[in-house]
């Protein structure tokens, strides 16, 4: 028997009957990247607000093919699937402007490809570091 497709299969009453069996096969482990830099230590940063974010969640495998997602502190923020490649299914998360919001953000990315095995996550704690905008303030000077 092969690992998926169509077989037949013979029981004690010797009645025949056909069946379909799919073999499901989980994703690999996601592996995120920011251009060509691999994220490892679970830490992104410090980044610079008002700078834009790109960073790429790239999953191997799975039969079926992976739903990738990502979210923000647990909250779903893109299920895009940018490209899927032979066995490489990759979901790019883009942030345009960074904002102090961003600091200390937990960023998630999720594939799954069923509901009997568990889905795999990679994720990182973005760093900031606040931009350098200039302040003026008016000190009123007092009249003698």
């Amino acid at each position: 028997m092969m690992d998926g497709g169509d077989d037949v299969c013979f029981y004690a009453s010797s009645r025949r009957t056909h069946l379909s069996l799919w073999v499901v096969e989980p994703p690999s482990q996601p592996i995120l990247r920011v251009g060509d830099r691999r994220v490892m230590d679970g830490v992104l940063g410090p980044l610079q607000e008002d700078t834009a974010l790109a960073i790429t969640c790239t999953v191997a495998g799975g039969v079926p093919p992976p739903s990738v997602e990502w979210k923000r502190d647990g909250e779903v923020v893109d299920t895009v699937v940018e490209s899927r490649q032979g066995e490489l299914t990759v979901n790019e998360l883009r942030v345009l402007r960074l904002s102090r919001g961003f600091h200390n953000a937990h960023l998630s990315c999720t594939a799954k490809n069923n509901n009997v095995t568990s889905h795999v996550t990679a994720s990182v704690t973005v760093t900031m570091n606040p931009s350098t905008r200039s302040h003026s303030a008016v000190i009123p000077i007092p009249s003698i």
